[in-house]
């Protein structure tokens, strides 16, 4: 699949595929708010240029890049399948609905207890302070929105520290959802007075039809 508006945000180390080398990488399928964020893989070696998973929402720049960290770590790539479960074994607090991956991904590993090994690796760890600001720059010029709640939460728990951009992601998230829920209001707002004019006319209706019948009966 050609990766022609992709988003490469960090390439990752290479790895060894039936296609030849592949370059696990943090990214999005395209530019713009319609970007789907996650990970991917790239094959310059081979007429296939490599393939690309994400999320509409959320998403996860953090848990992007922990996915990324545990494809570098498989021991067996067979198809573009396994980039889904990446993502989701990099989430702390996966849902009971979605442990079905984790199934799936370990069979790409020599053993189920080297795939706990890496998962655990991943989950505890985060990209340093450059390679975190690279990529919120590279995906900002792109016009790619992360999610500012997934940085505040990784923050508390000391696992990233905050910096000038992470704060302006911050405050732009919070400047939209007011935004939103100010027009959220206004079509409230909307709907009730046209509510209120349907229930006008029907009542005046209602009137004319008993004035017209009162004359009828006359």
């Amino acid at each position: 699949m050609k990766l022609k508006k992709t988003v490469v945000a960090l390439r990752g180390k290479a790895i060894n595929t039936r296609y030849g080398k592949g370059i696990p990488f943090v990214g999005a399928d395209e530019g713009g708010t319609s970007a789907q964020l996650g990970i991917g893989i790239l094959f310059p070696e081979n007429e296939i240029k490599g393939f690309v998973w994400g999320m509409l929402a959320p998403r996860n720049l953090i848990q992007s890049w922990r996915a990324m960290k545990i494809l570098e770590q498989v021991d067996s790539y067979s198809n573009d399948t396994i980039l889904c479960p990446c993502w989701y074994a990099a989430k702390t607090d996966i849902h009971s609905s979605d442990k079905h991956y984790l199934d799936k991904l370990a069979g790409q590993f020599k053993s189920v207890w080297k795939f706990k090994r890496v998962r655990k690796e991943a989950l505890n760890s985060a990209p340093a302070a450059k390679e975190l600001q690279s990529m919120l720059r590279t995906l900002r010029k792109r016009k790619v929105e992360v999610s500012a709640w997934e940085l505040e939460k990784e923050i508390r728990k000391g696992n990233i520290k905050t910096s000038p951009l992470i704060e302006k992601t911050k405050k732009e998230q919070k400047e939209r959802i007011k935004s939103l829920e100010e027009l959220e209001r206004k079509q409230k707002r909307r709907r009730s007075i046209r509510n209120k004019l349907k229930k006008s006319a029907v009542e005046k209706l209602t009137i004319f039809g008993k004035i017209k019948a009162f004359f009828k009966n006359l």
